[in-house]
């Protein structure tokens, strides 16, 4: 799974923004999430499927939270909160 941080300026409009230098300099979160394998048809605990479900509830909470501090202020525009997006997910079965 990758966690990108996009250094647009996010926008509604047709408006392009662009800049002279990076905003941040912040590389890509690669998580690896190890877990027990098994037989599909068996309900085996503390698999990784498991481990990214909670992942994945903490980053949308949070994803949640910016998106009513946007909605509950109109002076706020999408650049004045940040965004959480899942760009890849990949399974690496062995």
């Amino acid at each position: 799974m990758c966690f990108m941080r996009n250094e647009a300026f996010g926008t509604v409009s047709f408006h392009l923004f662009i800049y002279k230098v990076r905003k941040f300099n912040f590389p890509s979160v690669i998580f690896t999430i190890p877990g027990k394998p098994g037989h599909g048809s068996l309900l085996l605990e503390n698999t990784a499927g498991e481990k990214l479900q909670k992942l994945l509830n903490k980053f949308y909470e949070f994803r949640d939270s910016q998106l009513k501090k946007l909605n509950d202020n109109s002076e706020l525009s999408i650049g004045d909160v940040t965004t959480v997006n899942t760009t890849v997910s990949k399974t690496n079965l062995k």
